[in-house]
């Protein structure tokens, strides 16, 4: 404490590279270190697998899909969504089932239905995606 100012000094040792074996900050680094290396060894491992065969290819063929009210047909060619017909649209009639016509690009686009509602058409658009999973779920190889 500095009797003039009133001020109190904390002095902090920083660790050196010439201690790094001894110093308990460095150990502790190089163990966290070490435990982030394998968690995101094991997850590369057992994650790399999966995505692998979720992106398995569909066999080809025209396969029906059916959600809420929602009716499609998924046409597969050399193993991609290559079209998709909507069969029935019970909901809000033929004014939602053209609404969704850019969901249905977007999905043939991007081979997913990993993809952004329609606004307006909210409903219409999980509905849509949900019957084109169930048509492609039929699709997938064995």
């Amino acid at each position: 404490m500095d009797a003039n100012t009133n001020q109190f000094y904390l002095t902090v040792e920083k660790p050196s590279l010439e201690n790094r074996d001894t110093c308990p900050q460095f150990r502790k680094g190089k163990v966290e270190m070490k435990k982030e290396f394998l968690l995101t060894l094991f997850l590369l491992t057992v994650l790399l697998p999966i995505s692998s065969a979720a992106d398995s290819a569909y066999v080809d063929g025209v396969y029906e899909g059916e959600y809420s009210f929602v009716k499609v047909q998924v046409t597969i060619k050399n193993g991609d969504i290559s079209d998709i017909e909507t069969l029935h649209h019970g909901g809000g009639g033929k004014k939602y089932a053209d609404m969704i016509t850019p969901l249905r690009d977007k999905i043939i686009e991007r081979q997913s239905t990993e993809v952004d509602a329609i606004t307006g058409a909210t409903v219409s658009s999980r509905n849509f995606k949900n019957a084109v999973e169930n048509a492609l779920s039929k699709a997938l190889s064995k």
